[in-house]
């Protein structure tokens, strides 16, 4: 909606004048607005990646839960009003969002980001490496388990099969 009004900022501007209610405008300046729909932008781009409904996104939420700290540093060029969203921004995100080793586990097993270089420390990249070694030794053990189960359906029919036969 931003986006719009900002593609139509002078129009509204002319509309408003004519009608005698510029004061409406009155701390709003195009320039600012279009800071504005730049800020937003990011969140946008976000919430599109992570909705998607027919491909797979968990691994995306580190990625974008980084971008978007990133997106929150304060710069240089950054006024004081925009100084002071960011930070509140940034505060909220890190207060709202978390993310869990399930998260770091999709990140692992995506080709492109099994590098881990998100992660924080080599610790974090430890702790995903041997809770992948956990899982794929409890795989292993059930396998095990389920061949010795087929294995011995197996062996009860084929000596069924082989007694009925035989009879």
């Amino acid at each position: 909606m931003l986006e719009s009004i900002s593609c139509q900022y002078e129009d509204v501007r002319t509309l408003l004048l004519e009608r005698g209610e510029e004061g409406r405008l009155y701390d709003l300046d195009e320039e600012t607005l279009g800071a504005m729909v730049m800020f937003l932008q990011r969140f946008k781009e976000a919430t599109k990646a992570l909705e998607a409904s027919k491909t797979p996104t968990l691994h995306l939420t580190a990625v974008w839960f980084d971008r978007l700290k990133r997106h929150l540093q304060p710069s240089s060029t950054d006024n004081l009003t925009f100084s002071s969203l960011k930070e509140k921004c940034l505060r909220i995100l890190l207060e709202k969002y978390e993310i869990h080793l399930l998260h770091k586990l999709a990140m692992f097993l995506h080709p492109k980001l099994k590098s881990l270089k998100l992660l924080a420390d080599e610790h974090e990249v430890g702790t995903v490496h041997n809770k992948v070694r956990r899982l794929v030794k409890g795989e292993r053990g059930k396998n095990k388990t389920k061949r010795k189960l087929f294995g011995e359906k197996l062996r009860r029919r084929t000596a069924s099969t082989l007694r009925s036969s035989v009879a």
